[in-house]
C-alpha cells in the first residue's frame, strides 16, 4: 500500500497505489479494502492477524520506509509458513529498492515478481522438508496406560483419559513412585500393603553387603617450630615461596598503601562501592587475553553524547514506556483490554524507527499514541443529522431515530434535548412512545413533551412496541411532521425476550438512525453494553434482511467523571460507531457534540 496510506495520514486512503501485487488464485471482493477501514482507520495494527468473508489476511510493517507488506489467504487454510515469507519479503524488498526509488512515482515494481516466488518456493519447500515436532510424553498413549493403572480409571476410546486431570494422574504416579521404594523394617518391599513379587525374605538375605570403609581423614598440617634466634639466609630462602622470575619492580619496598601500581584497566570486576574482596581473589592473575566490555559513560558528556546521536526504537527501550502509559489509560478508565490493544498497535506502527536529535522515547510514543486516539474518536461515517433530514423532506417522509439502553441510563432524559436541539433548528419534531414495559415511562415522556411543547404518540401499556412505532410513523407522516424521537424500554443486554422485540422494531420500521445510550460512568462494562446489543440486533434479524446496527453513540452524565473520560474510547473502539452527543447537565440545553482534541488531551493530560 502505497507509503502506507501517506505515511498513515490516511488522507487519500482510497486512492492509494499499491506498489507489486502477485495473486496466485482469484480474489472475491476487496479484502484489502475491508483491511484498511477496519484495521488502519481503526488503529488495530496491533493485531496478528484479520479474518473477513471469505479470507485471513496478515501484515508486516516497515516503519523506517513506511511500507506494508501483506498476504491474503483463504481463512479455512492453516499455513504455517506466512511470518517468514512476510519477513523474507520484507527483507528483499527493502534491500532492492530505497526511499528515493519509493518516492518516485513512476517507479515500477515489475522484476520484484519474480523474486516473490521464488521466496515463496523457498519457504513453502522449507516448510514440506521441516521435521515434525516431537510429541510430549503428557500427548502419546502410553500415558494414558501408566495413569489408569496408577488411578484405576480406565481411558476413552479416544486415547485420552477424560476422567483424571492431568495433574492428579501425575500426582498419583508420583505417589505410587515413592511408595515402591520405600522397604519395611523387615526388609521387604511394600506397595499400598502388598508384598511385590519376586521380593522375600531369602532374596533380601541374599543380597551382598559391601563392608563398610573406613572414613578417611585429611593429614593434619604439620606445626612449624620457629627459633629463637634470627633465620639464616638458607633457611629464609627455603621460607620465600615465590615464583622464580621477578622484577625489581615486583620486589621494591612499598611503604604506603596508596602507591601501589593497580591498573583498573585490567581489573573491570573491581568496583570502588565494594567495601570487602574475597580472600581467593587475591591469588588470581588476570587474565589479559580476555576481552573486557568498554562501559558506556553515564556522565553529563555521555548523556549529551547520546541525545546527540540518532538512535533506533527497539522492543528494549519502548516497553517500559508502553507500560507506563499503558497503566495511565486504565486510570483514565479505559478498558484494560483496549488499553492493551492501543499500546500493541503504537508498538507496531514504531519499532525500528529512527528518533532524530534531542527526541525521546517517550515523545515518540506519546505523538504516536495521540494519533491513534484521534483517529478512533473521529467519525468515520458523518453523521449530519440537519442535512439527512432535508432529504428525508423531500422524499416526503418523516426521519427517525431510535434510542435504545440499558435501564437507567438516561434514555428518555437524552431523547428530551435532542428534541429541545432539534426544535432550535426549526424542525417539527414528534415523539413516540413504545417503552410499554416500565410504569411511569409515558408520564416522564408527557411531561417531556408538556414542556417542550410536542406531539407525544401513545397507547399505553402492554402493547407491541413495534406496532406503536409504526403507527407514529403513519401519524407523523399524515401531520407533516419533520423527525420521530423513538424511546424503547430499557433492558439489560442478557435478557433475551426484551432483546428480540428490540430487533423486531428496528427490523420493521427501518429507522433512519439507531442511538445507543451509555453512561460515561460505566467504564468497562460499556464495552459488554454495546457488543450486546449490536450481537442481539444481528441475531434476531431475519435472514432475509439486512441488520441495521448501533449508528452512534450518545454518552450521558459526561460532567460527572472529571477526567475519567475512556469509556469514550472503550465504546467508540468497540464498535467503531461514533460519539454523536454528549450529555453534560440536567437541562435541556445540556447536549454537546464530542470535542475530540479535548478528550485526547484530557486522556493523556498528566503524561
Amino acid at each position: 500500500i502505497r507509503d502506507f496510506c501517506l505515511s498513515r495520514g490516511l488522507g487519500d486512503v482510497y486512492k492509494r497505489q499499491v506498489l507489486c501485487s502477485v495473486e496466485n488464485t482469484k480474489i472475491k471482493g476487496q479484502p484489502i479494502n475491508s483491511l484498511i477501514k477496519a484495521v488502519l482507520l481503526e488503529d488495530r495494527l496491533g493485531e496478528e492477524s484479520f479474518t473477513t468473508d471469505h479470507y485471513s489476511i496478515k501484515w508486516v510493517l516497515d516503519n523506517q520506509l513506511d511500507l506494508l507488506f501483506v498476504v491474503v489467504y483463504q481463512k479455512t487454510l492453516k499455513l504455517q509458513y506466512l511470518n517468514d515469507l512476510l519477513n523474507n519479503v520484507k527483507a528483499s524488498f527493502t534491500q532492492r529498492y530505497d526511499r528515493t526509488t519509493l518516492k518516485n512515482l513512476s517507479s515500477t515494481y515489475d522484476d520484484f515478481t519474480k523474486v516473490f516466488k521464488n521466496i515463496l518456493d523457498d519457504v513453502e519447500s522449507s516448510a514440506r522438508n521441516a521435521p515434525k515436532p516431537m510429541r510430549g510424553f503428557d500427548k502419546t498413549k502410553d500415558v494414558n496406560k501408566k495413569v489408569s493403572k496408577t488411578t484405576g480409571a480406565v481411558p476413552s476410546a479416544g486415547g485420552s483419559n477424560s476422567n483424571v486431570p492431568a495433574a492428579e494422574a501425575q500426582k498419583s504416579v508420583e505417589q505410587i513412585t515413592q511408595k515402591a521404594t520405600l522397604k519395611s523394617p523387615a526388609g521387604i518391599r511394600k506397595i499400598g500393603g502388598k508384598r511385590v513379587p519376586g521380593s522375600s525374605r531369602a532374596s533380601s538375605s541374599q543380597k551382598t553387603v559391601k563392608p563398610k570403609e573406613p572414613t578417611k581423614f585429611k593429614p593434619m598440617k604439620a606445626k612449624r617450630d620457629w627459633p629463637n634466634r634470627e633465620l639464616t639466609a638458607q633457611e629464609k630462602a627455603g621460607l620465600n615461596f615465590s615464583p622464580v622470575e621477578q622484577t625489581a619492580e615486583a620486589t621494591r619496598t612499598i611503604t604506603n598503601v596508596d602507591d601501589i601500581p593497580i591498573n583498573l584497566d585490567e581489573y573491570p570486576e573491581l568496583d570502588s562501592s565494594e567495601d570487602s574482596v574475597s580472600e581467593d581473589s587475591s591469588d588470581e592473575k588476570p587474565n589479559k587475553s580476555t576481552p573486557v566490555a568498554k562501559k558506556t559513560s553515564t556522565g553529563f558528556f555521555g548523556r549529551l553524547i547520546s541525545t546527540l546521536t540518532d538512535k533506533e526504537i527497539t522492543d528494549e527501550n519502548i516497553s517500559p514506556v508502553l507500560d507506563s502509559f499503558r497503566q495511565h489509560l486504565v486510570t483514565k478508565n479505559v478498558a484494560l483490554d483496549i488499553a492493551d490493544q492501543l499500546c500493541q498497535s503504537v508498538k507496531t506502527n514504531l519499532l525500528g524507527k529512527k528518533l532524530g536529535t534531542f527526541s525521546r522515547v517517550s515523545s515518540a510514543v506519546r505523538e504516536s499514541l495521540e494519533s491513534a486516539l484521534t483517529r478512533i474518536l473521529t467519525p468515520k461515517r458523518n453523521i449530519d443529522i440537519l442535512r439527512e433530514v432535508q432529504l428525508a423532506q423531500q422524499k416526503g417522509r418523516p426521519y427517525s431515530i431510535v434510542f435504545v439502553g440499558v435501564n437507567g441510563v438516561g434514555k428518555s432524559t437524552s431523547l428530551s434535548k435532542v428534541c429541545a436541539w432539534l426544535l432550535q433548528n426549526k424542525l417539527k419534531v414528534s415523539i413516540a412512545a413504545c417503552d410499554t414495559f416500565r410504569s411511569g415511562a409515558v408520564e416522564q415522556l408527557q411531561t417531556h413533551a408538556t414542556n417542550l411543547d410536542v406531539y407525544l404518540f401513545h397507547q399505553g401499556y402492554g402493547k407491541d412496541a413495534s406496532f406503536i412505532c409504526a403507527q407514529a410513523l403513519e401519524k407523523a407522516k399524515s401531520d407533516k411532521v419533520d423527525v420521530v424521537l423513538i424511546d424503547t424500554a430499557g433492558r439489560m443486554q442478557h435478557n433475551e425476550p426484551l432483546m428480540k422485540s428490540l430487533s423486531k422494531l428496528v427490523v420493521d420500521n427501518n429507522p433512519d438512525l439507531v442511538f445507543f445510550v451509555g453512561e460515561a460512568l460505566v467504564g468497562n462494562d460499556s464495552v459488554d453494553q454495546l457488543q450486546q446489543f449490536n450481537r442481539s440486533l444481528e441475531e434476531y434479524c431475519p435472514v432475509s434482511k439486512t441488520p441495521h446496527l448501533i449508528d452512534g453513540i450518545v454518552l450521558t452524565k459526561f460532567d460527572t467523571v472529571d477526567d475519567k473520560v475512556g469509556a469514550a474510547i472503550s465504546m467508540v473502539y468497540t464498535t467503531g460507531s461514533p460519539i454523536v452527543f454528549v450529555g453534560c447537565g440536567q437541562t435541556y440545553a445540556d447536549i454537546k457534540s464530542l470535542n475530540v482534541k479535548h478528550i485526547v488531551s484530557v486522556l493523556l493530560s498528566g503524561k
